[in-house]
């Protein structure tokens, strides 16, 4: 006979495994789909299995999304904008966490208060601002709007994990002659690795499958990203399902991989960050 704590993680395992395929079938759908003829996307299940692999789909999707054309335009965009916010946002945070005045505090409750704040609320007024700045067509345009939205969860995340870091080690390298800058760059920032990698995946994956920043800002072709190029041809092939989400595919492997090569810090910075601050 099961105990009263053993039966309470038996369910908890049960409905994790039911949630757990609730969200693997969409995903083998997309893949099953991606695989499949015309013919059989029309007239077999979604999850059932195509009679052979064609991967010829996904030969059509590269040409169809001008694939490394977009993969470029969205590497620019992503990196740029994820290095000005690691690098922006942990300077901010380190600063914040070692201040002892009021004005720091000031400061820090002016980022959180924008924590508060809808996107969408500010959508317009953003628009309106990158117009006349002139920003529209122009990657250093949308990196700066990036990074500026980024900076209230970034310096909040930031300034938490760096209030962790001992001020000991900042008095012994201040011992032997480092300068500030030369603390953040060889101590302070190594030491803020797990949050670093963690701030850059989430907002990468942010960035990286954001489509209504780049439709609006890029509006030359030539610089469209890739989200952009997947959703126009879920409009001009939409018959050609097995394309579309050959695709997705496509889209999505970047931004997985870079997840999956960084995953231990990114358990080393949320576990960190739920006991720290």
């Amino acid at each position: 006979m099961m105990n009263r704590h053993n039966r309470w993680k038996l369910g908890v395992h049960i409905l994790l495994i039911i949630i757990a395929v609730f969200y693997l079938v969409p995903i083998g759908m997309t893949f099953l789909y991606s695989f499949k003829t015309d013919q059989e996307v029309l007239t077999k299940s979604a999850l059932d299995l195509p009679e052979r692999i064609h991967a010829e789909n996904f030969l059509e999707a590269v040409k169809k999304l001008d694939y490394f054309r977009s993969f470029y335009n969205s590497m620019i965009i992503t990196c740029f904008s994820v290095v000005c916010i690691v690098l922006l946002s942990s300077m901010a945070g380190y600063g914040l966490s070692r201040g002892q005045t009021r004005i720091f505090s000031v400061v820090f409750m002016i980022f959180v208060a924008g924590l508060l704040i809808p996107l969408q609320a500010i959508f317009v007024p953003t628009y309106i601002l990158g117009v006349k700045l002139r920003m529209l067509n122009k990657f250093w345009g949308l990196i700066f709007l990036y990074t500026a939205n980024s900076m209230p969860f970034a310096v909040f995340m930031m300034m938490g994990f760096a209030k962790g870091i001992p001020i000991d080690m900042e008095y012994a390298a201040r011992i032997d002659g480092c300068s500030v800058p030369r603390i953040y760059l060889s101590v302070i920032l190594p030491l803020m690795r797990p949050a670093v990698v963690t701030l850059a995946v989430l907002r990468a994956q942010i960035i990286w499958n954001d489509y209504l920043m780049p439709k609006l800002f890029l509006q030359k072709q030539s610089m469209q990203t890739l989200p952009v190029r997947l959703t126009n041809m879920f409009g001009q092939y939409r018959y050609a399902m097995n394309m579309a989400f050959a695709a997705i595919i496509l889209v999505s492997i970047p931004v997985i991989v870079f997840f999956l090569f960084n995953q231990k810090y990114v358990e080393k910075g949320i576990t960190a960050g739920a006991v720290k601050g």
